[in-house]
């Protein structure tokens, strides 16, 4: 694929199946910062949901603490809605990522095997969130939904749904990330910005912090 050469081309390297160095540093650089900035993206959209559904609903939100220390949270000085609220996060945490992963990749947009793997990391760590961590105690989110009267049952069902359809939105996208065939060439110029957005998100996070 074109991306796959980029980083031998750039090299003047005659032999594509044998990347030098600085090609493993781009592919390391950009699988870490994909990883790193889904954690924290997931985050934030998740918190964005809660937030959003508390403003539909007539809440007031009192602050949104997201760190990349510490698992994020949405406190609220007013919530006349608690149960739509709750389901916010997870509802809007899956379904923005997919869609905007979904238009980006209708487009050809670059990149968009980033946003993808984003995609399909919130539609994971959501579906374990609320069909594994409720079943312990004080799960914050599975418990204030199964506490204002969400069955069990449903919350189970949405990770069976949204687990498998987050793996498979990873499948294939492997040598986009320089695995397989693409022995370990990728866009330098993708990981370099996918680092960059990753130090502005976690530094506004920092500056910002309300915890």
């Amino acid at each position: 694929m074109e991306e796959s050469r980029k980083c031998d081309q750039a090299n003047g390297r005659a032999d594509p199946s044998q990347p030098d160095t600085p090609c493993r540093f781009f592919q390391v650089l950009l699988i870490a910062s994909t990883f790193a900035l889904s954690w924290v993206g997931m985050m934030v959209v998740h918190e964005f949901g809660h937030v959003l559904f508390a403003w539909a609903s007539g809440g007031m939100v009192a602050r949104v603490v997201l760190s990349p220390l510490e698992f994020s949270r949405t406190d609220l000085q007013k919530n006349p809605h608690p149960l739509f609220v709750a389901w916010g996060g997870a509802l809007v945490g899956t379904v923005l990522p997919l869609g905007i992963s979904l238009l980006w990749r209708a487009f050809r947009w670059p990149a968009w095997y980033v946003l993808q793997f984003f995609a399909g990391f919130c539609l994971v760590a959501n579906g374990v969130y609320l069909g594994v961590v409720s079943f312990m105690a004080n799960a914050a989110d599975p418990a204030d939904l199964m506490r204002e009267g969400a069955p069990q049952w449903v919350l189970v069902l949405f990770g069976l749904v949204a687990f498998p359809s987050g793996l498979f939105l990873w499948n294939r996208l492997g040598t986009h990330f320089g695995l397989s065939e693409a022995r370990g060439r990728v866009d330098r110029r993708v990981a370099i910005a996918v680092f960059f957005v990753l130090v502005a998100i976690v530094a506004a996070e920092i500056l910002t912090y309300a915890g």
